[in-house]
C-alpha cells in the first residue's frame, strides 16, 4: 500500500466518523430537551478545553513522530466517550462531564495529524490539499447518509461514528514514522520565544482568528436557526451541509489549479465578503420573510472559508515558521480560535433561546468577521 493512499485511507475514515456526530451534536441535544442555553453550557466545553489541553499535548510531543503515538490512543477514548454520550440521557452535567472528556482527547487530534501530514507532504514533495481533500469528500457523501440515520436514530449515528473512530486508530498504525533523519529540525524541539518574535505569522493568525473562527463561532446555531425557525429535519440538515461541502470540494480542486497566481489579499476578502453576505441574509430573515430557497443559498457560500482555508492554513504555516515549530504554531492558533469561541459560544447559547434573537446573534458574527480587515498584510499579500 503506498504511504500517501495510507494517509488518505485513514482521512477518508476519520472524515466519516465525524459526520456521523459533530454536525448533529447540537440537534442531538435539542432532541433530548435541552434549551439552547444548555446547549450553549454544553457547546462551550469543546473550545474552553482546547485552549488548555492542546498546549499539554503539544509539550508531550516531543519530535513530529509522537503526534501519531498520542492520536491512535486519543481515537479510541474519543470514542468509547461518543458511545456513552449516546446512553447517558438529559442529565446535563453528565452531558458536560462527557463532553469535556471528549474535548480533552478528541480536540488535538486534527492539529496532531494534521501537523503531521504537513511535515509528510513537505518530505514528499506533494500537496497537503491532495490528501486533506480526501477527508472533503468522504464528510459530503457520509453527512448525507448520517442525516438520514440520525433521524431515525440519534443513537444509532454516534454508534458507527465511534466504530470508525476505532478503525482510524487502526489505520494510523500501518502509516509509517517521518523519517526525522532527513531534515534535522523534526527532530528540534519547539521553540517558542523564536514564534511569539515572528510578526508574519501573528498577523496571520488573527486574520485567520476573525474569518474562519468566526464562521466556526457562528455558525454553531445555524442547524438550530433553520430549526427553530424554517423547521428543516435532520435529514433535510445532512442534505444541505452535503451541498457545501461538495461545492468545498470544487472550490478546493479549483484553487489547486489557479491559487497560484492569486493573491493571498483575494483569498482573505473572499471569505470576508462570503461570510457578511451569509449571516447578513440570515438576520435580515429575523425582519423580513426571506425564503428558504434563499437561505439555503447563501448557506452555501460556507464552502468559499473552509476551501480557502484547507488550500491556505497549512500551506501558510509551514512556510511562515521553522519545521519544528510547526505544531506548536498550529496548537496556538487552535488555542486562540478556542478562546474567542469559549466566550461567544456561551452567549449565543443564552441569546438564541428566544428565537426572535437569531438576527443579533449573526449581526455579531458580521461585526467579528470585519475585524479581520485590521490585521491583513496588505503591502505583503504574496501568494500561498
Amino acid at each position: 500500500m503506498k504511504e500517501t493512499f495510507k494517509y488518505q485511507l485513514t482521512t477518508f475514515i476519520r472524515y466519516m466518523g465525524d459526520a456521523f456526530i459533530y454536525p448533529f451534536l447540537a440537534l442531538y441535544l435539542r432532541s433530548i430537551g435541552l434549551a439552547n442555553s444548555d446547549v450553549g453550557k454544553i457547546m462551550m466545553i469543546m473550545p474552553l478545553v482546547a485552549i488548555f489541553i492542546n498546549p499539554i499535548w503539544s509539550k508531550f510531543s516531543k519530535n513530529i513522530n509522537y503526534n501519531r503515538i498520542f492520536i491512535r490512543i486519543l481515537t479510541v477514548i474519543e470514542a468509547i466517550a461518543v458511545v456513552i454520550l449516546a446512553n447517558i440521557g438529559a442529565n446535563v452535567w453528565l452531558i458536560i462531564l462527557v463532553i469535556f472528556i471528549i474535548a480533552v482527547v478528541g480536540q488535538p487530534y486534527y492539529i496532531l495529524f494534521d501537523s503531521f501530514t504537513v511535515m509528510y507532504a513537505k518530505q514528499k514533495n506533494i500537496s497537503y490539499a491532495t490528501i486533506r481533500i480526501v477527508g472533503t469528500l468522504s464528510y459530503a457523501i457520509t453527512v448525507i447518509i448520517s442525516g438520514l440515520v440520525a433521524s431515525y436514530s440519534y443513537q444509532l449515528a454516534f454508534y458507527i461514528g465511534a466504530g470508525l473512530f476505532v478503525l482510524t486508530s487502526l489505520l494510523i498504525t500501518f502509516i509509517k514514522p517521518l523519517d526525522i533523519n532527513v531534515d534535522d529540525s523534526l527532530s528540534h524541539k519547539p521553540e517558542p520565544k523564536e514564534l511569539f518574535r515572528n510578526k508574519p505569522y501573528w498577523r496571520y493568525v488573527f486574520v485567520v482568528t476573525f474569518t474562519l473562527t468566526s464562521m466556526f463561532i457562528f455558525d454553531t446555531y445555524v442547524s438550530t436557526f433553520l430549526k427553530d425557525i424554517y423547521l428543516i429535519t435532520e435529514f433535510q440538515y445532512g442534505i444541505i451541509v452535503s451541498s457545501y461541502i461538495f461545492l468545498e470540494l470544487f472550490l478546493l480542486i479549483l484553487w489547486n489549479k489557479i491559487g497560484k497566481n492569486v493573491s493571498n489579499l483575494f483569498f482573505y476578502l473572499l471569505m470576508i465578503g462570503s461570510l457578511v453576505i451569509r449571516y447578513g441574509t440570515y438576520a435580515l430573515s429575523g425582519v423580513v420573510n426571506v425564503p428558504l430557497g434563499i437561505i439555503i443559498a447563501v448557506t452555501m457560500l460556507r464552502s468559499i472559508p473552509i476551501s480557502v482555508s484547507i488550500y491556505m492554513m497549512m500551506e501558510m504555516i509551514s512556510k511562515l515558521v521553522k519545521p519544528y515549530n510547526v505544531t506548536i504554531a498550529t496548537i496556538i492558533m487552535g488555542s486562540i480560535r478556542s478562546a474567542f469561541s469559549t466566550a461567544f459560544v456561551l452567549i449565543g447559547g443564552y441569546l438564541t433561546t428566544n428565537p426572535e434573537n437569531y438576527k443579533y446573534w449573526f449581526l455579531m458574527g458580521i461585526g467579528f468577521t470585519l475585524l479581520s480587515l485590521i490585521f491583513i498584510d496588505y503591502k505583503n499579500s504574496k501568494t500561498v
